[in-house]
């Protein structure tokens, strides 16, 4: 997946990207250990329907 990312975009290859990041007790995990699918079960008929969804969940943004 990384050569793939690095492929899309020229910029790609400069581009900081964080693959471990911390819990709250500072302790380092792989970031999709951090996500969990959500079941919307008959709720979402389009892919455009899920990505409102997904736009509307609240995140922390650290600098």
């Amino acid at each position: 997946w990384w050569k793939e990312f690095l492929e899309i975009r020229e910029e790609h290859r400069t581009r900081l990207v964080k693959i471990f990041g911390q819990d709250e007790n500072g302790v380092n995990h792989p970031v999709f250990s951090f996500v969990q699918p959500l079941r919307s079960g008959r709720l979402l008929d389009t892919p455009r329907e899920a990505a409102r969804f997904v736009s509307l969940i609240g995140y922390d943004r650290h600098s």
